[in-house]
């Protein structure tokens, strides 16, 4: 192995020096791959390569995929025990992998490109899209190869029916479907006669994908019928404005997230003004039209897709850039059913039909076995084969390039078989149909089994289940419950809990075990909950209180085995997160019982996940890889690929780098999460435009950002502009003022003098590569931004600018850095070596944090205090930092007073405060923290010590006064009576105008009368106040006169 090994990089070498010379630069280092996979096995080994899987292929000796690696690569096949063949040492170019069908005169090959690979199944071939077009008019079925990672495993998990048994309703359905409907539908698609088109006649003479207004008609009559259907259509631009994919959708009742698709390829050949495509493909665009038809007559739980695409005779264009857009927004589709060319069958022969499906995507196998057994269960009179290492030469395979479920469906075409002689004629048209009774039990059968697929027919109505989830112990609503209902067939239904714990949900009528599930507490199912059509039945669920335990371990940066300051989080539910001990890097989480998704993330490394099962006590421990210093974006939707030239240059300059796909349609980049940590942002959108090139306004936001927080962006985007105009991003961050559209129109770039980056560099001759247009614009500095390049060394045209505040940079190139290098690699890499060396390249940097940001303590006199700083480490080297005072001052010390602090870690200063000594006041001064931080060499915290005594409010206040019972022009003293802390203001009001203060006050009253006396007390703690009513009397009071005079009393004594 280690022979091969050998063997092999030297011929990598010297395939990569046999095509240069000394006056041209080097390629790309990367190559294309040929790795054998004829196994599972295969591709579970590959996955450990690490290494991107750009296509999966199957020749006569079984199953092959396709990457892109460098020599040093090589050696990871042979430790995988991967057997591999460099197919071609420059990745760089379009791919194609060309199938010539049954019956078709073998073309010269060498003509049209360069042939890498016969297979026995397919050649693989570079070629120019120019070529791959003129080769497909020889009678070639091209499938165009992105150089995109693909996913190696299914994207859904699917079932379907194992057992298929004729529907009633779905009889109903096929029993519908004619010859006269069929021959009406093929002969308006194929121009034998007109059809309406906008309200006018018009007559389809061929659908070829670059036609022109024959294609756009084409799309237009099927947009115009589905529209008439109530179905909300799509018209998917993947490329021109006038040949658009067309996508009718049928929204779920239930379950709209599940979606299923039956479609066809509307384009066919030739490419002259004649192309009927009777067969290829109006045959299957007939059968998608009329189950669009018959479809929308009747309710349907999961969401329904009728596709027709273009661009499939030049390499399957239009159907890949939907997979691809699907892919990269996480569309859950669960089956496609792709039918091209269903109408031909020789007169008196079996009625043979192929069905292709991929043995790598199981589910696959188990989708065409559904359609075979549709065909016996509804007595129709076709053959099925199912050949499960199928072709990829229509669109299912696009499907099939991200992982989701599809299969083709084809008349016998395996092996060569009863093929149609006139394929890609003008012969091929209705009149040389042999066999209609075929046709039509080929579109019945493709529907029939599009309904059994998607298994989601809504024959007896819909009902409704409501009810609220409880806990058991006390009977408190429990929220964001999860309710699953499911049939008898296996179907499942989910919803959520409201806050008040409660629930509904829109079924079929149907009988279903019902089972709620929260966080923190234990399932519960109920059985055989009974849902009536138009009715709503109420099921009430109690979840008991599961148990809980504790998830502990360690979280370290891998190879250094240095303890990580980190989150570690359950993923998906409403646990707190928790942070290891930095000095430890441990962590300790407590979890109900049940499945989990932990996370661990630290600042500059990547996170990293563990599936656990919670049913005890258990130990996670985490190692996190360390951040690049690089995040590449790649933005150029592979037309073309561009990020060979981009990664060839980084590994020339020796700096690491992690790379982020966009994809394909307007896909967002990174967000703030996915950019912090990164020293450097390398954005490229190569050749792409419409809509998508470059950062659109998510990604703006985030970039602003990262760049806010002391980031470096450069962006290389020619149709940046083009796309989005001048955003405020663009204006503020990237220094743009005004731009020329494609006003660039440079040959040579010129360094500019006294500019950061084109100071001393340059002249540049720029070369576009393959596929890639002159679409630059002229890019004129706004305030504070500087021009980089220019098309002329006396002035011409700016080309490139950059900007910087003193805590971010920017760059941006209006005309492609790819220009460069393609044209001399040693000059490609000298522009973004400047670059980067302007943005500090990429040595360990510290960056350092301290928390908090100022210090204010109040102590009493003699007494202390102590805070605590956090001086943090969140950048790649390791911070040296010190600490003084500024002014120095006698009542405060800190501990330690400098030292360093690793990548992701922290360090506690204690800082005491000493009040001893001092009286009362206000004392301040500002620690200066000086660090090797390049970005922030100098942190100042702010310190306040407030001194003061404590202090009392006046309290216990009253007052009293002689003499109790005063009299008119009587003096009258009054005495406070309080507590409190000294000094202490004492103010008299005495209820007749008259004032007084102090805590011993005299006064006269002048007339009679109660009056209302009020001592207020005040102090630097606080007021208080109390009042009495006294009374002023004239004389004495209770002081009466008697006169008392003699009286004789007579007493009668009545004596005896």
């Amino acid at each position: 192995m280690i022979r091969r090994s050998y063997i092999f990089i030297l011929l990598f070498a010297f395939l990569l020096s046999a095509g240069q010379t000394h006056t041209e630069a080097a390629g790309p280092t990367k190559g294309l791959i040929q790795v054998f996979t004829p196994t599972s096995a295969d591709l579970s080994r590959f996955e450990t390569t690490g290494l991107p899987a750009f296509a999966r292929l199957t020749g006569t000796t079984g199953a092959y995929l396709l990457t892109g690696a460098g020599p040093e690569a090589l050696p990871v096949l042979d430790q995988a025990g991967l057997r591999y063949v460099i197919l071609n040492a420059d990745l760089t170019g379009q791919y194609y992998a060309a199938t010539l069908m049954p019956k078709q005169p073998t073309p010269q090959w060498e003509t049209f490109g360069t042939v890498l690979l016969d297979d026995g199944v397919q050649r693989l071939m570079q070629m120019t899209p120019e070529q791959a077009i003129t080769l497909a008019q020889t009678g070639v079925k091209l499938r165009a190869l992105t150089l995109t990672p693909k996913p190696l495993t299914a994207t859904r998990a699917v079932s379907f029916p194992s057992v298929i048994d004729p529907d009633p309703t779905i009889q109903t359905i096929i029993d519908q479907i004619t010859t006269p409907m069929i021959e009406n539908y093929t002969g308006g698609l194929s121009g034998e006669w007109p059809v309406t088109i906008g309200g006018s006649s018009y007559t389809i003479a061929t659908r070829n994908t670059y036609t022109g207004t024959p294609i756009q008609k084409a799309t237009q009559y099927i947009g115009e019928h589905l529209t008439a259907l109530g179905l909300d259509v799509t018209y998917h631009q993947w490329g021109g404005a006038t040949y658009p994919n067309v996508i009718g959708e049928l929204p779920g009742q239930v379950n709209p997230d599940d979606i299923y698709i039956i479609g066809a390829h509307l384009d066919d050949m030739p490419s002259g003004a004649l192309a009927p495509g009777a067969d290829d493909n109006a045959s299957g665009s007939v059968a998608t039209l009329l189950a669009a038809d018959l479809f929308t007559q009747y309710n349907w739980g999961c969401t329904l897709r009728f596709a027709f695409w273009t661009g499939e005779e030049q390499g399957l264009l239009g159907s890949e850039a939907y997979a691809q857009q699907a892919y990269n927004n996480d569309e859950n589709i669960l089956g496609y059913i792709n039918l091209d060319m269903i109408a031909w069958n020789t007169a008196a022969s079996t009625p043979d039909i192929d069905l292709h499906a991929d043995s790598s995507l199981p589910a696959t196998v188990t989708l065409a076995q559904l359609y075979a057994d549709v065909i016996d269960a509804y007595n129709l009179n076709l053959v099925p084969q199912i050949i499960t290492n199928g072709t990829g030469a229509s669109d299912h395979a696009s499907f099939w390039n991200y992982g989701y479920t599809a299969i083709l469906g084809i008349e016998d075409y395996y092996g060569g078989g009863d093929f149609n002689p006139y394929y890609h004629t003008t012969s091929d048209d209705m009149d040389n149909f042999q066999d209609w009774a075929y046709y039509t039990d080929f579109v019945k059968a493709s529907l029939a089994s599009f309904a059994h697929m998607s298994n989601c027919l809504i024959p007896g109505g819909l009902g409704a289940v409501d009810g609220h989830v409880t806990a058991v112990d006390g009977g408190a609503p429990i929220a964001n419950a999860t309710l699953v209902a499911e049939n008898g067939s296996g179907q499942t239904f989910t919803v959520q809990t409201d806050a008040n714990g409660y629930y509904t949900r829109t079924l079929i009528a149907d009988t279903y075990d019902l089972t709620a599930s929260a966080y923190g507490y234990l399932p519960t199912t109920v059985l055989a909950v009974t849902v009536v059509t138009n009715t709503v039945t109420t099921a009430d669920l109690e979840l008991a209180t599961a148990p809980t335990f504790t998830v502990s371990g360690t979280v370290l940066e891998t190879g250094t085995g240095q303890p990580l300051l980190a989150q570690v989080q359950a993923l998906d539910t409403p646990a707190t997160p928790v942070w290891t001990d930095p000095a430890t890097g441990v962590y300790s989480l407590t979890l109900p019982t049940g499945a989990y998704t932990l996370q661990a993330s630290a600042e500059s490394h990547h996170s990293a996940q563990q599936v656990i099962v919670v049913d005890q006590n258990l130990t996670q421990n985490f190692t996190l890889d360390s951040l690049a210093c690089i995040l590449l974006v790649d933005d150029d939707n592979n037309a073309p690929d561009v990020r060979p030239y981009y990664t060839a240059a980084l590994d020339a300059l020796a700096y690491d780098y992690d790379v982020f796909n966009v994809g394909g349609g307007g896909g967002n980049g990174p967000d703030l999460a996915g950019l912090q940590g990164y020293q450097h942002v390398l954005w490229f959108a190569g050749d792409n435009y419409g809509g998508s090139a470059g950062p659109n306004g998510t990604d703006e936001t985030a970039l602003a950002a990262y760049l806010d927080a002391g980031g470096h962006l450069y962006l290389s985007a020619q149709d940046y502009l083009y796309d989005f105009g001048l955003t405020s991003f663009g204006q503020n961050y990237l220094g743009i003022g005004t731009f020329v559209e494609d006003g660039g129109n440079a040959t040579i770039k010129y360094g500019v003098t006294g500019d950061p980056i084109g100071d001393g560099v340059g002249p540049y001759p720029l070369t576009y590569p393959a596929g890639f247009s002159d679409y630059a614009d002229t890019i004129n500095p706004g305030a504070s931004a500087s021009v980089a390049f220019r098309s002329s060394g006396s002035g011409g045209n700016n080309l490139d600018i950059d900007k910087t505040n003193g805590t971010w940079k920017t760059t941006f190139f209006g005309t492609a850095w790819e220009t460069i290098y393609v044209n001399n690699a040693a000059n490609g890499v000298e522009a973004l070596g400047q670059i980067l060396t302007w943005f500090g390249g990429c040595e360990q940097i510290p960056n350092i944090t301290v928390t908090p940001t100022e210090l204010s303590t109040m102590l009493t006199p003699n007494t202390t205090a102590e805070e605590t700083l956090i001086i943090g480490n969140v950048g790649t080297g390791t911070l040296a930092w010190s600490l003084t005072e500024q002014p120095a001052v006698p009542w405060l010390t800190e501990t330690p007073s400098g030292g360093g602090v690793v990548p992701g870690d922290t360090l506690p200063v204690a800082v005491a405060l000493d009040a001893t000594g001092l009286t009362d006041g206000v004392y301040t001064t500002t620690l200066h923290i000086a660090s090797d931080d390049p970005d922030t060499p100098l942190v100042e915290i702010p310190v306040t010590l407030t001194v003061f005594t404590p202090c009392t409010s006046p309290s216990a206040l009253d007052f009293s006064w002689l003499p109790l019972a005063p009299l008119v022009d009587q003096p009258i003293t009054f005495t406070a009576e309080l507590t409190g802390t000294e000094p202490i203001t004492l103010t008299w009001d005495f209820g007749d105008g008259a004032t007084g203060a102090g805590g011993v006050v005299s006064h006269v009253f002048t007339q009679t009368g109660s009056y209302t006396v009020t001592l207020t007390a005040e102090n630097a703690c606080g007021v208080a106040t109390i009042s009495h009513s006294v009374s002023i009397n004239a004389e004495p009071p209770g002081l009466t006169w008697h006169v008392y005079l003699p009286l004789l009393w007579c007493y009668h004594n009545p004596e005896p």
